[in-house]
């Protein structure tokens, strides 16, 4: 038996950094697959690739997924005026996200970040679970959800609790 529900689907449109590699694309990926099984489709990423340099100051209006690299001269300004320290992961609410996979210690612990950062691009904000900064849980928890559905009327019957469980890596 499938679960169907009622709403409609909410997309959320990104260009995607072309300084990703293909590895990180994937994980970006299946951070966004994540949202969409735990929250039954009612979100849906579409991703472009796309190949501009990015500069993370313009580009804050935009919809970007800005690849952050500690080497990056950008980065720091980016840092010192926007952020006001160093970061794994940013993005405020329906704007820009900046990652930065050089600080990260694993895959997965990318893909816990990207999914933290898509979340608080839908809107959300940090909780228990994947949207809690702190947190290594590769989990999409009832506490996101009960957020999520607050933010779009949905009711938690609709999503389910979701994990990661592999990483494509090619």
């Amino acid at each position: 038996m499938s679960n169907v529900h009622t709403k409609s689907t909410k997309v959320f449109a990104l260009y995607l950094d072309k300084d990703f590699t293909r590895t990180e694309e994937l994980a970006i990926y299946n951070a966004a697959r994540l949202w969409e099984r735990a929250t039954n489709n009612m979100i849906k990423f579409v991703f472009k690739k796309t190949e501009v340099d990015f500069d993370p100051i313009l580009f804050m209006s935009q919809n970007v997924i800005w690849r952050g690299s500690p080497k990056d001269g950008r980065l720091l300004i980016f840092e010192t005026v926007v952020v006001g320290g160093e970061i794994l992961g940013f993005a405020p609410p329906h704007k820009y996200i900046v990652l930065v996979p050089e600080r990260t210690d694993s895959l997965l612990h990318f893909q816990k970040i990207a999914a933290h950062e898509l979340g608080h691009h839908i809107g959300l904000l940090h909780t228990p679970a994947i949207m809690d900064s702190g947190s290594k849980s590769p989990c999409i928890s009832k506490h996101d959800l009960i957020q999520f559905c607050d933010k779009y009327s949905c009711n938690l019957h609709e999503v389910r609790a979701s994990c990661f469980d592999y990483i494509e890596s090619n």
